[in-house]
């Protein structure tokens, strides 16, 4: 047995278990043992930013075509799927191009969504007059410039990945390219 032991600032201290943050609601309710089929539905990613200054922005006065070189190349994957023309994709397609993406490729595939919808469209009902304000908020948009990756996937072959762009291609409102690491 020791006379001295080690100051306290030299013990090794136990790591502090805390909850992940920025994880979707059924994932944080899988760590807490609930599992997805118990909340009663599919689960699903909604694509919008955790918090923004103004509910509602001004609408753009012409779409920016100017190509961003980030944007471009891939970053974390061998294979990409790429937007060939512009557009402002709303959420909603997004998710369910990646719904496809993961049912066509391998459950062990890694994917990355790589645009983020941070664009808030706000529409008018049906039948309303003109003034009163501006609309609510309707759906959340992604701006996609023309050679933007949209989508990058790793550990799958080369032939999952075209067959996962064919399956895509008629949800997508754009032309698509595929990229490959080089």
């Amino acid at each position: 047995q020791p006379l001295m032991s080690a100051p306290a600032h030299l013990q090794q201290q136990q790591p502090l278990l805390c909850r992940p943050v920025g994880l979707p609601l059924c994932f944080q309710q899988q760590q807490q043992g609930i599992l997805p089929q118990q909340l009663g539905g599919v689960r699903s990613f909604v694509l919008m930013p955790r918090r923004i200054k103004y509910r509602k922005a001004h609408k753009s006065m012409g779409f920016n075509e100017t190509i961003c070189p980030n944007t471009r190349q891939l970053a974390f994957g061998q294979y990409g799927i790429r937007a060939m023309e512009h557009c402002r994709m709303p959420a909603r397609t997004l998710e369910a191009a990646r719904r496809t993406l993961r049912r066509s490729i391998t459950k062990s595939a890694m994917l990355w969504i790589r645009v983020t919808p941070n664009v808030p469209v706000t529409s008018k009902p049906a039948e309303v007059r003109m003034g009163k304000g501006k609309g609510s908020l309707d759906y959340w948009a992604a701006p996609i410039r023309p050679g933007q990756i949209l989508f990058e996937m790793d550990r799958c072959s080369k032939n999952d990945v075209l067959a996962a762009l064919q399956s895509i291609k008629a949800k997508m409102p754009i032309k698509l390219g595929f990229v490959e690491w080089s």
